[in-house]
């Protein structure tokens, strides 16, 4: 009984093996000392995600023939992977803020989550997935909560008033009134000085926004094994994390910090066992 038990164990172990070595694309592993470098690589075509992009930012021509040409295309590894695979996740993440970022109109921290996220494939997708759905849930309970929907979003007209009054005015005022002043007259400005750079440029959406605000409401809940979400009730799907955070006319105040807390947390994924 006890050898049955051991035999099928190690064709069970064989068969995820199996699994594992023959994904087809484990193309991540080619950085081993004494290995091919990546320009000489016999990397296939579905290993590669394609992207256009203005070639006077870095150099890379549409054709040998053109030098002049405005565009053309760069083609970054997918990453099949993300736990333990530091140079590969490395070189997409350089890729995507020397290369591709520079190369695009009107981005945003956001954009960079959303070209990692393209980059990726296979195991590496559902790490990734799992990450945005924590940051989102941590970035909304520990943030967003507390910072905009429980402060900006509950400020009222004479408290706006007193945002608006010039800082000999303002430091006059008592103190609990003063701290909201302030913090409200930082927001004011930071959304005005958006208002007014985005205004008559060409090919940017004009900005616009009122007081106070609408609150953020929370980010899509992560889905369950086998659920459709009520789907046949609500006749709704989840929203990606990114998508949460744009559909917001304020989501934008908080795109720097939830691209940095993704990007922590795919480092530590990275680098787990190192």
């Amino acid at each position: 009984m006890n050898n049955n038990i051991k035999v099928k164990g190690l064709v069970l172990q064989a068969g995820e093996k199996n699994l594992r070595d023959n994904v087809p694309i484990r193309f991540n592993d080619w950085a081993v000392i004494g290995g091919p470098k990546k320009d000489t690589a016999d990397i296939t075509k579905t290993s590669l995600i394609k992207f256009s992009v203005l070639t006077h930012n870095h150099g890379v021509g549409g054709k040998a023939t053109i030098r002049a040409c405005p565009v053309g295309t760069i083609s970054p590894l997918k990453l099949d992977r993300l736990e333990d695979n530091p140079k590969a996740v490395i070189e997409v993440w350089q890729s995507i803020f020397n290369e591709l970022l520079p190369a695009m109109i009107d981005v945003d921290p956001i954009t960079a989550v959303e070209l990692f996220e393209a980059h990726l494939t296979g195991s590496a997708a559902k790490e990734f997935q799992q990450i945005v759905y924590q940051v989102s849930e941590d970035l909304f309970n520990k943030h967003i909560e507390v910072e905009f929907n429980m402060r900006i979003c509950r400020f009222n007209a004479p408290e706006k008033t007193n945002a608006e009054l010039d800082a000999d005015q303002r430091s006059k005022l008592p103190a609990d009134q003063r701290i909201k002043a302030v913090e409200l007259r930082r927001w004011l400005d930071k959304n005005e000085q958006r208002k007014t750079a985005r205004t008559g440029v060409l090919g940017i959406r004009e900005y616009k926004y009122s007081f106070p605000p609408p609150a953020i409401p929370a980010p899509p809940s992560r889905p369950s094994k086998g659920k459709f979400l009520h789907w046949s009730v609500s006749g709704i799907n989840a929203l990606n994390a990114n998508a949460w955070l744009r559909q917001h006319n304020h989501g934008w105040e908080f795109g720097e910090k939830y691209l940095n807390m993704v990007f922590k947390e795919v480092q530590e994924l990275t680098f787990k066992t190192f």
